[in-house]
Order: structure tokens, then sequence, then C-alpha cells
């Protein structure tokens, strides 16, 4: 049994041990709860940046790589269709196209036209095996007119195409951004087509179209044009 004095000191000691070890115990539960926030905070900043990498990643795969049924679906690059699938016509000069066959060479011009397939366009020619035509059939220079392709994404590489008739600048195909002009050609005052590439890299992601221009009426008067090709694809 102990002395009232001693008593009372045993209690004050039993307290004071009471309220340290409370205080450890909610020191404990604040740094666990400082954990905890900093835990979710950081989840927070995680998720939020996975999303903008994810976002960042979409936009640069619609802008880098179209899709090709984006373009094909919409008007024909190759002419195999043996029409002007998708492609907007003015004036006469391509009222006979596409040209089916070499019809240079059925007319003995003396100059292939090595287009590939079976249809291209011929701007001095009208023979496309319909009812009344025959292969050597021709329209002339005088026609004049323009071919125009829908609008679409422009996707990255680069644009090739065979090319023949005349090396004037009234008679070419030109590729427009924004409705202006950022890349013509013209042929080599010959029948014969040879590819030519565009290189696309300064235009990716903007929207462009492709058109076929006949300016021309005198000597050399036409265009040729056939099998164009994205490398995206």
């Amino acid at each position: 049994m102990c002395l009232p004095i001693n008593c009372s000191r045993n209690d004050t000691n039993k307290a004071d041990a009471g309220l340290d070890a409370e205080r450890k115990r909610l020191e404990q539960e604040r740094k666990e709860l400082e954990r905890i926030k900093a835990e979710i905070e950081e989840r927070s900043r995680l998720e939020a940046e996975r999303k903008q990498l994810e976002a960042e990643k979409k936009k640069l795969i619609e802008k880098e790589v179209p899709k090709y049924s984006s373009i094909s679906m919409e008007f024909t690059l190759d002419f195999e269709t043996g029409d002007l699938r998708g492609w907007t016509k003015t004036g006469t000069a391509f009222d006979y196209q596409p040209t089916l066959g070499d019809n240079p060479t059925a007319r003995r011009r003396g100059q292939s036209s090595r287009h590939q397939g079976r249809y291209w366009i011929g701007g001095f020619e009208k023979y496309q095996g319909k009812p009344g035509q025959k292969p050597g059939n021709i329209q002339g220079d005088r026609p004049q007119g323009t071919l125009t392709s829908p609008s679409f994404t422009i996707p990255s590489g680069s644009l090739s195409f065979l090319i023949g008739g005349g090396s004037s600048m009234n008679t070419r195909i030109e590729l427009l951004v924004s409705g202006r002009s950022v890349l013509q050609t013209s042929g080599q005052n010959t029948e014969t087509m040879h590819r030519v590439t565009w290189d696309l890299s300064p235009y990716t992601g903007e929207t462009g179209r492709i058109r076929i221009v006949d300016d021309a009426s005198g000597g050399w008067g036409h265009i040729n044009v056939d099998d164009l090709k994205f490398s995206s694809f």
C-alpha cells in the first residue's frame, strides 16, 4: 500500500505515459494519412499523364497515317473502274475518259502510252471501248477542262504517278492545299508516260486535292495521267 503522495505520483506518471502513447499513435496515424494522400495524388498525376500521352499518340496517328480507305473509297486512283469515279469534271477535255488500251499505238503515233492496267487518262484520245468508237479514234488538242479529286487528308510519305502529254504548265497535274497549288508537274511533249514522285512530308495532315488541268488548245495541248500511288498504303 502506497502513501497518498506516492500514489498521486504514480497516477501522474501513468497519465503522462498514456498521453505519450496517444501522441505516438496520433503521429503514426498522421504519417499514414499523409502517405495515403501522397500515394493518391501520385496515382492521379500518373493517370492524367497517361491520358495526355494517349491523346497525343492518337492525334499523331491520325495525322501521320490516314487510312487508305479514306482516299481510295472516294475517288479512283488508277481509273481501272473504267470511269472517273469521285472526280469532278469541268469543260470538255475529259469527256471521253478514261482511255482504254494503248490508243496512241493504235493510231500509229509511234509513242506507246506505257499505261498501267487497262484504263488511263489520255487527253488526246477518244476511245473507251464503247459502241461506235474504234481504237485509234481521237478528240485532238482543242478541248479544255479539269478533273479535280475530292478533299482528303494528306498522308505522310510520297505520291507518285505516270504523266505524259504536253510540257506547258497549261497542261499539268497539281496538288492543292487549302485551295493553293503547291506542287505541279507537266509532260514532256510525248504520249509516253513516265513516273514522277512528289514528297508530301511538308503537307502531311493538311487538307488537299489533286487536280488534272488542260488549259491549252494548240500543239501538245493535252495531258496524260495514270496510276496514282500513295507510298503510305
